[in-house]
């Protein structure tokens, strides 16, 4: 392999990777504004938000993007976010489901959990409403953001039971 082939491959990977994430803006947009278009109608907007953010710049800054359009064009800030993948590692094949199980746990103890403590905030995420730690809080509702391989991506919102409003 020639050196200018070696050289250019990174930069060739690093430009995909910038082109996906970018195109994954939008995407990530109508996911996250597709689970919130009937609850925001009936009043329902997450109280906490349980992102995929697996640590990934491009992803994660998609992701953080997508959520300030989505609360925005409701009129609302961005609830407090993190993400469990910090803490426990990313299953790639469960990570959708491990998520969701966290966030109803939260929402049943009455505490949003932080993912790992973050050396540095990146500059991208100055505004972010990022848990760090524990925080006591009422959850009623969480979205819960999984982005898989391919295309395989869900926007969950879990609403706490209500019986005067069932």
């Amino acid at each position: 392999m020639s050196s200018t082939s070696s050289a250019s491959a990174p930069n060739r990977r690093s430009f995909l990777a910038r082109s996906a994430a970018v195109a994954a803006v939008p995407a990530v947009a109508a996911l996250a504004g597709g689970a919130l278009a009937e609850p925001a109608s009936a009043g329902t907007l997450p109280d906490y938000v349980n992102t995929h953010a697996c640590a990934t710049v491009h992803g994660d800054l998609a992701e953080w993007e997508a959520l300030q359009r989505v609360f925005a064009d409701r009129g609302q800030a961005v609830p407090w976010m993190s993400s469990i993948k910090g803490l426990t590692g990313h299953a790639p094949a469960a990570a959708g489901a491990l998520d969701a199980i966290a966030a109803i746990a939260m929402m049943e103890a009455g505490v949003m959990l932080g993912g790992a403590p973050l050396r540095e905030r990146d500059a991208a995420f100055a505004d972010a409403p990022l848990v760090e730690g524990e925080r006591a809080a009422r959850i009623d509702s969480v979205l819960s953001n999984t982005f898989g391989f391919g295309g395989s991506c869900a926007a969950l919102l879990v609403r706490r039971f209500d019986e005067a409003t069932a």
